[in-house]
């Protein structure tokens, strides 16, 4: 079709065969048949543009026009992002939920357009969780040991109220570290973990869930102005983030977990006093990462706070 238009779309680290890809799988085929053929989604997503600030470098310059972030790297440009990766932020998966969707959007879709983004959707992966070569079960298991952190200030000051040795890498040099011995601990979502590798070299998983993982879907501004309302519409609303696609995702990773035995990795839950302990622990990260959120973001966190299920 020679009026079709190539919309390259970035991201990094998804698998094959995982939810987040069929997402994917799932965004350029319905955007495919609404335009009737106008708009084709080229979806990089598996490392093709390198690492997270590459894809969100490559967005903001126009080279990729729609991206995928998590929001530990969305900090290096909008502060007030690192607010989502405070610890104990949200109490429960449905907190989480209701909060980004009905408080949160409306406040970070103006700062993404100041800098020349359009907030097209949340598209969260459940919460982080500790992983390790050996059991972490304690927050003091975590002291001097080698532990990988995202290239993102909110990661480096989780790790550092632990007294961690931290190693930070992108999301594309993990697999090599924990091969290599270079980091034996680290962070991330149940579906980061179970099935990019990480399960197999680092089979210890301790559900911590003290931080939610998100990403911002976004596109590029003088891009996505320049379609006509009617291709806009239609970008906005194919990204299978809320309802089916939030499902896929806690389909996935409750599958991951059932499942442990038969993937490889051996699962440690948390008494009552264990969570307290890593609450406590984590309390100096909460002060700092908010601090750090500047005027903007404090208000922000507050707002938070007054919409949450328990104070």
């Amino acid at each position: 079709m020679t009026n079709a238009e190539e919309i390259i779309s970035g991201a990094t680290g998804v698998a094959k065969e995982t939810a987040g890809y069929n997402k994917w799988m799932m965004f350029k085929e319905s955007v495919f048949e609404d335009s009737h053929g106008r708009l084709i989604i080229q979806p990089l997503i598996s490392g093709e543009l390198g690492s997270e600030e590459n894809v969100l470098s490559a967005t903001r310059r126009g080279r990729v026009k729609i991206g995928n972030i998590s929001s530990m790297v969305i900090t290096s440009l909008i502060p007030e992002a690192i607010l989502l990766n405070t610890p104990f932020l949200f109490n429960s998966q449905e907190e989480a939920e209701n909060i980004l969707d009905n408080v949160l959007f409306e406040l970070y879709e103006p700062l993404l357009l100041e800098k020349g983004l359009v907030f097209l959707s949340w598209d969260d992966i459940g919460f982080h969780q500790i992983y390790g070569v050996n059991p972490i079960i304690e927050p003091s298991d975590i002291k001097s040991i080698r532990f990988r952190v995202s290239t993102s200030l909110a990661s480096k000051i989780i790790a550092e109220s632990l007294d961690a040795d931290i190693i930070p890498l992108p999301f594309t040099e993990l697999i090599s570290a924990l091969e290599t011995g270079l980091a034996v601990s680290g962070e991330n979502a149940i579906i980061l973990y179970a099935r990019t590798g990480i399960a197999e070299l680092a089979p210890n998983l301790t559900l911590t869930n003290h931080s939610f993982g998100v990403n911002f879907l976004f596109a590029n501004k003088k891009w996505f102005n320049n379609l006509s309302p009617l291709d806009q519409e239609i970008i906005r609303k194919n990204y299978p983030s809320k309802g089916v696609g939030r499902k896929m995702i806690k389909d996935e990773w409750r599958y991951d977990l059932i499942n442990a035995d038969t993937i490889g990795f051996n699962i440690h839950k948390l008494s009552y006093d264990q969570k307290m302990a890593w609450r406590k622990a984590l309390q100096p990260a909460i002060k700092k990462i908010v601090s750090l959120s500047g005027p903007r973001g404090e208000e922000i966190y507050k707002k938070v706070i007054l919409n949450r299920d328990i104070k």
